[in-house]
């Protein structure tokens, strides 16, 4: 198995995301599959979604303690974001918070599930917000 974590950078598949060297049309089609969804959302697919939403909230000046260097690398090479993917971040987000998915799941399932739900509140609010 490999790492996952509290944050959205801290795990392998949603790191993938990021290695592949996105662009915003990535980031946008990762958001929607989340955001425009109501089926069940497999962790591959809610992983990506949120680790977009973290690109989007990074490219508004968010920092991640684990990866922030090369998070901000990788969102300066993207170029400037839409501005509608922000509206797009908070539905994707959002829409992990009410569950139906794998990744909800299996946070559910650990000890560490209202930390991790508090920092998906957290990252919309800072969207949304520009601040914690």
């Amino acid at each position: 198995m490999g790492a996952w974590g509290i944050g959205p950078f801290d795990d392998d598949t949603g790191m993938e995301l990021v290695e592949d060297a996105p662009d915003w049309a990535t980031i946008r089609e990762k958001l929607t599959v989340v955001a425009m969804t109501s089926d069940y959302i497999e962790f591959e697919e809610a992983v990506h979604g949120w680790t977009a939403a973290a690109l989007v909230a990074s490219a508004l000046g968010a920092s991640f303690d684990d990866a922030d260097d090369e998070i901000v690398n990788v969102v300066a090479n993207m170029g400037v974001m839409p501005q509608d993917l922000s509206t797009l971040a908070i539905r994707s987000l959002k829409r992990l918070e009410t569950g139906n998915s794998h990744l909800f799941e299996l946070w559910q399932d650990s000890d560490e599930f209202q930390t991790w739900l508090k920092g998906l509140v957290a990252l919309a609010t800072y969207i949304e917000t520009g601040r914690h």
